[in-house]
């Protein structure tokens, strides 16, 4: 799992349940209900400690390269 804004990050899941997933980040471990699951998308209802958050995941189209997202104007050397 990746994102175009984030660093980079491998991490073991594990099934929890008939629907529920776990894995690691960090020191926090991480539970999901999984709502919805297709070829294509992902529906997960995390449950964080104090908040109960949705997240959907789409897969990538291969190659994929991430948009420039710096600043208009601003250049890298």
């Amino acid at each position: 799992m990746t994102s175009c804004v984030e660093t980079y990050r491998l991490a073991r899941w594990a099934p929890a349940g008939d629907q529920r997933i776990r894995w690691q980040e960090d020191t926090a471990a991480i539970e999901a209900d999984v709502v919805r699951a297709t070829d294509s998308e992902l529906y997960l209802r995390l449950h964080l400690v104090g908040e109960v958050k949705e997240e959907h995941y789409i897969a990538a189209t291969v190659p994929f390269v991430c948009p420039d997202l710096r600043p208009a104007g601003t250049t890298s050397r």
